[in-house]
């Protein structure tokens, strides 16, 4: 089970990287011609909601704990195919919201992905599964921003952009970034119905030693 937590955490990382870490204040810039201090603070929103939302989350009762595992991804995917389709030539609001939906999609499960993975850490081995989380982190960081730059630049990033440029690669970079969250989402499903089982079988004394 703790396998799939952490392809989970890994799986959400690299959506992240995909999308906003690696070329969101770039078009900013360059398409919709921003100034970089702006472009940057823009770009921040996710960061911004992403704090907000997990402060908002943070004393949610252990019931709900499941649903926004399963939730935080969703809204990531939902987020990042958004920004797909709007970056280049849509309302700059509506990439707004789609920033705000990225960074609620972390903020509402980080924790709680992180709780579930101690949780499920074998005894004696908490200390090494705690160090496994940021260096997890950074693994899904690296993925992401080493695939985004090679789908940047096989869609003509690199070059003098266009508005057929922007359009074609924002849809293969934040659309690629959708997917890889979605597969994040139903790695998050898989490891809940693996806890749910393996709450059931110490319930029924079955992993009783």
């Amino acid at each position: 089970m703790i396998y799939i937590e952490n392809t989970t955490f890994r799986t959400e990382k690299s959506a992240d990287y995909l999308g906003n870490a690696g070329y969101t204040p770039y078009l900013l810039q360059l398409d919709r011609g921003m100034t970089p201090t702006w472009a940057g603070y823009f770009g921040a929103i996710h960061a911004l909601t992403w704090s907000l939302s997990a402060l908002c989350v943070a004393s949610l009762a252990p019931r709900w704990h499941s649903f926004v595992i399963f939730a935080g991804p969703a809204t990531l995917a939902l987020g990042l195919a958004i920004q797909a389709v709007t970056m280049t030539g849509g309302p700059i609001v509506h990439v707004g919201i789609a920033l705000a939906l990225v960074g609620i999609g972390f903020g509402v499960s980080h924790s709680f992905i992180n709780q579930r993975i101690m949780a499920a850490a074998p005894e004696g081995q908490e200390d090494a599964t705690a160090t496994a989380i940021p260096t997890l982190e950074c693994l899904g960081g690296a993925i992401g921003a080493a695939a985004v730059g090679l789908i940047g630049n096989a869609a003509g990033f690199a070059g003098p952009l266009t508005s057929a440029i922007v359009a074609r690669g924002s849809l293969g970079v934040f659309g690629v970034g959708a997917l890889v969250a979605l597969l994040a989402t139903l790695a998050a499903l898989a490891f809940l119905r693996s806890g749910a089982r393996h709450a059931a079988l110490v319930r029924s004394g079955s992993l009783a030693e």
